[in-house]
Parts: C-alpha cells; structure tokens; sequence
C-alpha cells in the first residue's frame, strides 16, 4: 500500500501533525488560548480581508468566464458531457447546499440569536427575528465564488 508512497511527502506531513498534536497533548490550556486569540484576531480584525478576498473570488470567476480560458472543454476537445446542463447545475447546487445544511444548518439560527449582530440584545425576539433571516447572506454570490474558482482546478486536473 505504501510501496508508491512519496516518502518525503508522508514525512513532512508526520512532522507536520506532530507539530500540532504534541502541544495539543502537552499544554492544552496555552493552545486554547493561543487558537482563542487566533481565532479573534481572525474574525475581528481581519474580517476585511475575508471581505475582499470573497470579492477578488467573485471579479475571478467573471473574469474566468468572460476570458478565452471559459471556453476550455473540460475532458478535451472531443469529450461528451456525461449529463445535460440543467442537470449538472442541479447537482452542484444540491450538493453545495447539502453540504452547508448538514454542517451549518441546524445550529446557524442560535449563533447568530447567541451572538446578535447590530448590537441586538442576544435572546430577544429582534435577536430571533434577525436570526431566521440573517444566514440568508451565507448563500450569496460570494461563497458561490468560493466554490467556484477550486471547482475549476479541480475539474481541469
């Protein structure tokens, strides 16, 4: 099984997960507070960059289309598409949105009634009203983009 293996790659990668489980395993309370801060600086002081980021990913995907690469055919030139169109998008979309719902649909509306946006009091019934609409915005054009331009390369691969 390993016989085709690259060995440099499956050593880097032990060392990599040795690198991330040892301190996990020896000072749990100073990782948590590392990621904590991590993970604060993240979402408070670089949401703007995960703004722009989904924003250059949106210009890309209209620039990919518009561009001479959006008529590549995958799978080449004499290559049949084993589905129609209709179909094909059905199936991204089903997935895509599966994949969101099973991860992130069951709890989203309790983040946001937890931690309101807009300086809402959390638990109120604004907190819940804002709660049922607010995850709407998770859907839109620029996870879409997320997904898209990876689904590329994936698919030219």
């Amino acid at each position: 099984m390993f016989q085709k293996a690259d060995k440099k790659l499956v050593i880097l990668s032990m060392i990599a997960l040795a690198a991330i489980i040892i301190p996990i395993i020896v000072i749990p309370t100073s990782v948590v507070n590392g990621v904590g801060a991590l993970y604060a600086f993240m979402t408070s002081d670089l949401a703007w960059l995960f703004l722009w980021i989904g924003v250059i990913c949106f210009v890309g995907a209209v620039l990919l289309i518009v561009s001479k690469w959006g008529d590549i055919r995958l799978g080449g030139k004499d290559a049949v598409p084993h589905y129609k169109t209709f179909t094909w998008i059905s199936m991204m979309l089903c997935s895509s949105l599966a994949a969101g719902i099973l991860i992130f649909g069951m709890c989203e509306w309790m983040y946001y009634v937890t931690g309101t946006p807009f300086g809402v009091e959390p638990g109120s019934a604004q907190a819940y009203e804002y709660a049922s609409a607010y995850g709407m915005f998770h859907w839109g054009f620029s996870a879409w983009a997320f997904y898209l331009l990876p689904g590329v390369a994936i698919g030219y691969l």
